[in-house]
């Protein structure tokens, strides 16, 4: 009878006369059933595909009306969802449910529409008689809602319902329903909601609900776990939102969030209330004020404890960070920290703040060595953005001699210590960068370096400039690191040479191939006998081929010349000349017989390299520094060796000799 019922009753207006009469019936009719009867006559009425435009409107309409009423969403899911349903029936039920849960009636806001119901369904998640369909059915429908982001009004009503007690007291904004919860209530609403979700298209669900409170949530977490008296199932529902969110968030918003924690965002939480204790969110913590005595009294453990009482406790993150088992956020949280104390050099530092970022970096390579070391390319930026800065800025802070002031230049003595203090530091800066580099490629065997990659090319040149610096140590480093890289470059462009290689002498190329990538193995050793191990081999491997290029018969030259692959030939001189630099004579003199034994071979290039460092303009014109000079010596006498070993067959590299004359000629 209903069909026929709301198929007159609602036509429109003069297209049939007893319309308003049916109209008022057909509502006295219903009004007569329960909430629940009422909305199960309409959804039945709903089904019958023979309506008209106008009939249907006005029963969804009134669905939506009793929806609005206090029960009205427990009875519409007692009504759609059958104990019997299983499976498929069960999704389709659930979508069903989202699609007339979705549309607010005609003549209601959608503010005040989703305002209304969300509590209500707030209502069925916490309701522990609820059954377990209708709460998946709330947390497939309330998902939908969040993911799809068309109605901002469903987070925002969320949010003023879920995450009031995490604002201060007196700030928090309390939602027009007058709903709200303790932390503990919403963090198991929301671990129910999260776990019964299903899985989103988009953005992940935990990364939408939590990424605006995690910073609030950590502490909430720290909170328990230094209580003794914390209740375990909170712990655990607590630290299971923490993961799951830090498990499924891209790695720079899970960095970008940890580095808030460690600004001091997260806030800490305190029992307070007089009649009542009540768990409550305060945005101010309180950090130490420390002093030297503070510091001369800590014992020989302590940066494996937080004897200082560090919000947040280094310990305490850095344990939550190992616990997800991300490589790539360690690996930009420590450089993110890394960065932090690079750009404290410009301006006043807090000393506590100093002191927390040492120990969290102490326990990032105490508990996750290899992961911080996990990203190479990561690496590679910030080792770009430090060499690069931190050489522009001493670049600007040194006026040239003719700008000085004459007066100001007699005041040499307290000028001179902060001017050495300060070089100290930068040295101090750039080495550990170096050092950073050449861990982080270490710990990445595999990992080549883009030749094109303007990272790498701003490192090489930043790394030449440093092989000259004042600084042994760096000195030192910066050679290591541009060896590293070359030998990685090179080894990545051998292989793909060989690849491609084909013909009768493979076999002699590989060999050759194969002595030299082992060779490139031992370069990148950290331990200099090692090293010269790797250049001795190199310089084997160019003997081989020039004692064999020297034989007599035309035949046999022929053959030689394909003992050692002409693509292996200027990696193997960059090496060399890189190593012929180095201020370790270990490594200077098996660079030297390495150049020695190429120069028997390729001559004309070994001696255009070596000229080009020894004759160019920047390297003889006036103010050269001891580091150039020591630069200049050691390839001197690489040459003056290279020159003695030639004999009579310097004749034919005249014309590279003859271009330094005018050069050298400046210096007398």
């Amino acid at each position: 009878m209903l069909p026929a019922l709301f198929s007159l009753g609602w036509l429109p207006p003069g297209q049939y006369e007893d319309g308003a009469y049916i109209r008022a019936s057909t509502l006295k009719l219903l009004a007569s059933f329960r909430l629940g009867e009422s909305m199960e006559l309409l959804s039945a009425t709903l089904q019958d595909g023979g309506l008209p435009k106008t009939a249907t409107n006005a029963i969804r309409y009134l669905l939506a009306r009793r929806i609005l009423q206090p029960n009205g969403i427990s009875s519409l899911l007692s009504m759609i969802i059958s104990s019997e349903d299983h499976g498929s029936d069960l999704l389709d039920r659930y979508e069903q449910i989202t699609k007339l849960l979705s549309t607010p009636p005609r003549g209601i806001a959608t503010d005040e529409y989703f305002r209304t119901i969300i509590p209500q369904m707030m209502r069925i998640m916490t309701d522990k008689a609820s059954p377990p369909a209708h709460q998946r059915a709330i947390s497939f429908a309330l998902s939908s809602f969040v993911s799809a982001e068309a109605q901002p009004v469903v987070f925002t009503t969320l949010s003023s319902i879920l995450f009031a007690a995490f604002e201060e007291r007196d700030v928090a904004h309390e939602s027009e329903t007058n709903e709200s919860y303790s932390p503990m209530e919403s963090i198991g609403i929301l671990s129910t909601f999260l776990a019964t979700a299903p899985p989103s298209s988009n953005k992940p669900l935990a990364t939408v609900l939590l990424t605006p409170i995690i910073e609030r949530l950590y502490s909430l977490l720290y909170y328990l776990d230094t209580r003794a008296i914390s209740d375990p199932t909170e712990i655990a529902l607590c630290k299971g939102l923490v993961h799951s969110w830090m498990k499924v968030t891209a790695d720079q918003d899970v960095c970008d969030r940890l580095w808030s924690i460690v600004q001091g965002n997260g806030g800490e939480w305190v029992l307070s209330g007089t009649d009542e204790l009540r768990l409550e969110w305060r945005k101010e913590i309180q950090q130490p004020t420390l002093t030297l005595g503070d510091l001369s009294n800590l014992e020989v453990d302590a940066m494996n404890l937080n004897p200082l009482n560090l919000r947040p406790d280094p310990v305490h993150l850095i344990t939550l960070v190992q616990s997800v088992n991300r490589k790539d956020v360690a690996s930009s949280f420590f450089i993110r920290i890394l960065s932090a104390e690079f750009e404290s050099l410009d301006g006043p530092d807090d000393s506590t703040q100093k002191l927390l970022r040492m120990q969290l970096m102490y326990q990032l390579q105490k508990r996750l060595p290899s992961s911080i070391l996990s990203n190479p390319g990561h690496a590679l930026a910030f080792v770009d953005h430090v060499l690069t800065t931190t050489t522009s800025t001493t670049t600007k802070r040194k006026p040239p001699s003719s700008l000085v002031n004459p007066v100001e230049s007699l005041r040499f003595i307290s000028d001179d210590k902060d001017m050495e203090e300060q070089e100290d530091q930068v040295a101090d800066i750039l080495r550990t960068a170096v050092d950073f580099l050449l861990s982080s490629l270490e710990a990445n065997p595999e990992y080549v370096p883009i030749a094109d990659d303007p990272h790498v090319t701003r490192i090489k040149a930043s790394l030449k400039s440093l092989e000259l610096h004042s600084s042994m140590a760096l000195r030192q480093a910066a050679r290591e690191a541009s060896l590293v890289l070359i030998a990685r470059q090179s080894g990545a462009s051998v292989s793909l040479s060989s690849s491609l290689s084909q013909g009768v002498d493979d076999e002699k190329k590989k060999s050759s191939r194969e002595v030299y990538q082992e060779a490139l193995v031992l370069l990148q050793d950290p331990l200099l006998p090692v090293r010269a191990q790797g250049l001795a081999m190199l310089r084997h491997l160019v003997e081989g081929s020039s004692s064999s290029s020297s034989s007599s018969s035309p035949s046999s030259l022929s053959s030689s010349a394909e003992v050692i692959d002409s693509a292996l030939v200027p990696a193997i001189l960059d090496i060399f000349v890189n190593s012929v630099q180095n201020e370790d004579s270990f490594l200077f003199l098996n660079a030297v017989q390495g150049l020695v034994a190429a120069a028997q071979r390729f001559g004309r290039d070994v001696f255009k390299r070596l000229i080009e460092i020894y004759s160019t303009p920047e390297r003889v014109g006036g103010g050269m520094s001891k580091q150039e000079l020591d630069v200049k010596l050691r390839v001197g006498e690489a040459l003056g060796e290279i020159v003695g070993r030639c004999g009579q067959a310097l004749g034919g590299y005249g014309q590279y000799c003859l271009l330094a004359y005018p050069q050298m000629a400046s210096l007398f």
